[in-house]
């Protein structure tokens, strides 16, 4: 059975895209959002095994999203953002829940992304390492 993933990114270009490269590969079942109600809306409906998270967007604290999209979707959350240097963790505020999340740096090569999926889908985790793309 595919594995389903919710992206949400404010830019609808590239949540888009990531949405439709991701379908393609046949593995996953992957629909795109735009910002947090979206998000919890469609997640509420696809009940996703992940959730591939923006963290800077207009408006929002990506950090309280994550742990929010978390806490109510019952799913692991990777992050992921322009202003990431290299890949790493952040970790979620006392007032969140859980523990820390991982962070991939964009911009990011497909493929890069497709195998960073697969091993955070299989293990819970990413590769880290300090170049993405």
């Amino acid at each position: 059975m595919k594995k389903k993933i919710l992206v949400v990114d404010d830019e609808r270009l590239i949540a888009d895209s990531m949405a439709m490269f991701l379908n393609r590969t046949g593995e996953f079942d992957v629909v795109a959002s735009y910002d947090l109600h979206g998000a919890l809306f469609e997640g509420r409906k696809i009940k996703p095994d992940m959730v591939l998270l923006d963290v800077l967007r207009p408006r929002s604290n990506g950090v309280l999203d994550a742990c929010r999209i978390r806490k109510e979707l019952n799913c692991p959350v990777l992050l992921m953002s322009g202003a990431a240097f290299k890949t790493g963790e952040i970790q979620c505020p006392p007032e969140g829940t859980g523990g820390p999340f991982q962070i991939l740096s964009k911009p990011i090569l497909p493929m890069v992304l497709l195998e960073q999926i697969k091993k955070f889908v299989e293990t819970g985790s990413i590769e880290m390492s300090t170049s993405q793309a």
